[in-house]
């Protein structure tokens, strides 16, 4: 069986109904082999009656004890889940076509051992008001069109943060990539991640200026879960933060009057990590060079450094 987890917060059925109608109209699938889960995160209930109308989907409605997140909501769900394998859908977005669950439930009746199934999701994007589509290949940040399976979770101890409200995907995800022995690839689009304004990683302006020290706080986090589970990954994940957060903080509307008073909260945060995480550092000068370059290479656009990196590590070492 798998079970299907929908966090649910604000968002009403209405709201929700190009979902439900992507799931209602899935194809060649035995429905009593896929549970829908819906995670009422202390908002909006929805109730059993506004389902009568579907032919196919009669989903449990389940709450959590307080209102904590999406995380929280996905960890809910999947302590409830009856089934042997579990994804998520967000409440704003929506199944790709009609066949992408029967794409899902043929790969684990071919692969019932795999702990991870991962599978592309397209992303809608509006920039400057045109409209466009993102095809995600080989994301593993989001947990977009991603099926795992529950009794790994269980044995790897593999949880949702209970609290991060904000990176808590590639968190979760980073521990599962960490512990896996078995991934299968499954090579077409299963979900729409669809252009929500009003989503938290869609959010722009400020948001990701104020949201920096959240971002610290969950990589460093996912560092001491890493460390704590002997993973070699943990040096990696460390340099790799340690260098995003030195060019995010060389981008120059730092020095704009708005966005100028949270970068304090954004250096001593990132003085928290470097502190916490000190002994994932002592690695060879070309190893570090290598993963500045490497995520240098990665940063969207060129830009010009403000300072250098050792003047970063100066300020933050203070």
């Amino acid at each position: 069986m798998l079970s299907i987890i929908i966090p649910q917060y604000k968002e009403t059925f209405e709201f929700m109904r190009p979902l439900f109608q992507s799931l209602d109209g899935q194809r060649l699938i035995d429905f009593s082999q896929v549970e829908i889960i819906i995670v009422n995160d202390c908002g909006e209930p929805l109730h059993v009656e506004q389902f009568e109308t579907y032919e196919h989907i009669r989903p449990h409605l389940i709450s959590t004890a307080e209102n904590a997140g999406v995380g929280v909501a996905r960890q809910t769900g999947i302590d409830y889940a009856h089934g042997d394998f579990v994804m998520f859908i967000d409440a704003d977005d929506c199944l790709n076509g009609q066949h992408a669950l029967f794409r899902i439930m043929s790969a684990i009746y071919e692969n019932p051992e795999t702990d991870l199934f991962h599978g592309q999701f397209i992303e809608e994007q509006v920039i400057e008001d045109k409209y466009g589509l993102y095809l995600h290949n080989r994301d593993i940040t989001f947990c977009h069109g991603k099926v795992y399976r529950k009794a790994f979770l269980t044995e790897k101890n593999v949880r949702c943060h209970p609290t991060l409200r904000y990176n808590e995907d590639s968190y979760f995800n980073a521990l599962v990539y960490a512990e896996a022995e078995k991934v299968e690839y499954i090579d077409t689009p299963l979900l729409i991640w669809t252009c929500n304004p009003n989503s938290t990683v869609r959010l722009g302006g400020l948001y990701a200026y104020k949201k920096l020290p959240d971002y610290i706080q969950s990589v460093s986090d996912l560092c001491a879960e890493l460390v704590a589970r002997k993973k070699p990954q943990a040096k990696i994940t460390f340099l790799q933060a340690l260098n995003y957060i030195y060019f995010q903080l060389q981008d120059e509307a730092w020095g704009m009057k708005r966005v100028k008073e949270y970068r304090p909260a954004a250096i001593e945060a990132a003085r928290g990590f470097f502190k916490r995480h000190e002994a994932l550092y002592e690695c060879g000068s070309t190893e570090r060079l290598n993963f500045f370059n490497e995520c240098r290479k990665q940063h969207g656009t060129p830009i010009m450094e403000s300072q250098t990196f050792n003047q970063f590590m100066e300020e933050i070492c203070k």
